[in-house]
């Protein structure tokens, strides 16, 4: 070995260093690339910080109760059920629902729900309605009454048009309601909430 090649292998290879060391494992999967995680076809999105809604009626392959992201409103003509807002209510397969991928299983013990504030008269709402950005925030359970609550949320973040909900007690129904009382959605008529099932 001459004298330039043991210098540069002196270098190259300097007592203690890991790429020298013999104990050292060489990783054969490593690699800069990030690795893209499996994720499902639906996204499902917890409920704010209320306590976890369950499907009682039973069976692992039912979709969980729960905000989404995958339905809305099937297009055509819309009324305002409430302040700014088309909502309709019903099984996971009607046609006034539509899917990004299909309805999923629900269940008898559950029923689906999915707003719009496009397509109706929202007056105290802005007046161009690809800036009204209402979106289901919260499902929460009073009683025998299911509460859907309803929030604007910022340009980028995308709208819950639907969710995945449990059927009311006896006796109780379904209700909007906004999330603060400076939104124009699903202000409360005289005299109550907005009830839609």
């Amino acid at each position: 070995m001459t004298a330039r090649v043991w210098l540069i292998a002196t270098l190259i290879c300097l007592p203690g260093s890991p790429a020298c060391s013999s104990h050292q494992k060489i990783d054969s999967t490593w690699t800069n690339d990030e690795k893209e995680e499996a994720r499902p076809i639906r996204d499902v999105e917890t409920v704010g910080d209320a306590p976890a809604l369950t499907d009682t009626s039973g069976g692992s392959d039912k979709a969980p109760l729960g905000v989404r992201h995958d339905v809305a409103l099937a297009p055509g003509k819309r009324e305002a059920r409430c302040s700014c807002l088309a909502v309709e209510v019903g099984n996971a397969t009607e046609r006034k629902f539509q899917w990004a991928a299909g309805p999923p299983p629900v269940g008898s013990s559950a029923m689906v729900i999915a707003v719009s504030a496009h397509g109706v008269a929202c007056p105290g709402g802005d007046p161009d309605e690809t800036k009204r950005r209402g979106s289901i925030s919260a499902v929460d359970r009073e009683g025998a009454d299911v509460l859907i609550e309803i929030e604007e949320v910022p340009e980028g973040r995308p709208i819950a048009s639907g969710a995945i909900i449990p059927r009311p007690g006896a006796g109780g129904g379904v209700y909007v309601r906004p999330k603060n009382a400076r939104l124009p959605y699903a202000r409360p008529q005289a005299g109550g909430r907005c009830k839609v099932f």
